[in-house]
């Protein structure tokens, strides 16, 4: 009878006589075993822990904890619990062996030992103890195994949840431009026929915003299905976040002017930071249109900018209308759509604020927001600056 060399299994022997120690370590050797010897209960108890052994020899009586209280408190432990113990003894009584039994030991032996007899037992339960880490590693390995299946099964299952609220999207807010575009197209027709030509500025420029609104909408859409399907490259260098600021303020200034909206910013100084030109164009434009949007005649719009050791942080505030508190864990969702018109009914799919946080975390920042229903709104979003992040 041998042990299997290819990975020693590791015996705790605990007993106060040394040479019973000498003894069993002799008999362990021979076979193969890491032995370990300890000659008191309370070490038993402290190394148990970290050696992890494959089987504990442990003596009944000892000076100070005998072995029945050594090895009730291992079974009480959850780190030793699993560990199994053999008592051995120089009294044969039917009781103690019985108590010890109870308080947790697969087997009992006898002294003076019968080699054969003492290393049989050893085999068989550190073997059995080996089968059950092994058994356990196995079980542990399939658990994250179908931990991971279930993350991948959620992953699938909100991508179809997104593709779904993608297409819906498509389907049902592509028809509220087209029917402005159509309506109104109509009404050009009309008009001319019927010789009203005092009506054709106001019908074109109903016709121009359904226009506006399903570059918007198309535009949205494009980007959204773009990073769903990981098509959005982010590529970002040292931009001068002023000039894109500068950009926007004046392309949006016509609109604000036409809603009699104060447009006004801090930024007036150079600012270079480490970004995706095309995605701060898609997160500025987004959050002043918004402001804009929800913004009353006669409120205001501004855009200010905060730098500190590591980053930048841009805001754009409005004295609008401001959103309810029960809507606020629907922003940034796609599958929780909160969408609702204008001051002057303007219409929008939703998107953008999604589009907003998804190019905010490309470039490692985080987007949030403050709002007052009544009063106003703030979104800010923070960006590296010209120092690439490692």
């Amino acid at each position: 009878m041998k042990a299997d060399n290819s990975k020693k299994a590791t015996v705790l022997v605990v007993d106060d006589d040394p040479t019973n120690l000498k003894l069993l370590v002799e008999y362990l050797k021979q076979f193969h075993f890491h032995a370990i010897t300890l000659q008191n209960g309370q070490e038993a108890l402290e190394q148990s822990k970290h050696l992890q052994p494959d089987l504990i020899v442990l003596d009944v009586m000892m000076p100070g904890i005998d072995g029945f209280e050594v090895c009730s408190r291992l079974k009480a432990d959850d780190e030793t619990k699993d560990i199994p113990v053999m008592f051995m003894t120089g009294l044969v009584d039917p009781e103690q062996t019985l108590r010890g039994f109870e308080v947790g030991a697969v087997d009992y032996i006898t002294k003076p030992f019968r080699p054969g007899e003492f290393m049989a037992r050893v085999q068989t339960h550190t073997t059995l103890r080996q089968q059950q880490k092994q058994l356990q590693h196995q079980n542990l390995r399939f658990q994250e195994q179908h931990a991971l299946i279930e993350r991948q099964r959620q992953e699938l299952k909100d991508v179809n949840t997104r593709k779904d609220k993608f297409i819906s999207l498509v389907s049902h807010d592509l028809q509220q431009p087209f029917s402005g575009i159509f309506i109104n197209t109509e009404r050009i027709r009309q008009a001319v026929e019927q010789q009203r030509y005092g009506k054709l500025p106001e019908i074109t420029e109903q016709l121009q915003t359904a226009v506006e609104n399903y570059q918007v909408l198309l535009e949205n859409l494009l980007t959204w299905a773009k990073v769903q399907q990981g098509l959005l490259k982010y590529q970002p260098q040292p931009v001068d976040l002023h000039l894109i600021i500068a950009k926007h303020f004046a392309l949006f200034m016509a609109k604000a002017e036409q809603k009699q909206i104060s447009l006004t910013t801090s930024n007036q100084q150079r600012i270079m930071v480490y970004a995706d030109v095309k995605m701060i164009d898609i997160i500025v434009q987004n959050l002043l249109s918004n402001a804009i949007k929800f913004t009353p005649p006669g409120g205001a719009v501004e855009i200010t900018v905060a730098v500190d050791e590591h980053e930048v942080k841009v805001s754009v505030s409005d004295t609008g209308i401001g959103i309810e508190a029960a809507a606020f864990p629907k922003l940034f969702r796609i599958d929780m759509k909160y969408q609702r018109a204008g001051t002057f009914e303007e219409t929008g799919t939703g998107l953008g604020l999604t589009l907003c946080k998804a190019c905010v975390e490309k470039h490692g920042g985080h987007i949030e927001f403050t709002s007052d229903l009544g009063k106003g709104s703030t979104f800010s979003f923070t960006l590296p600056l010209q120092t690439p992040r490692e």
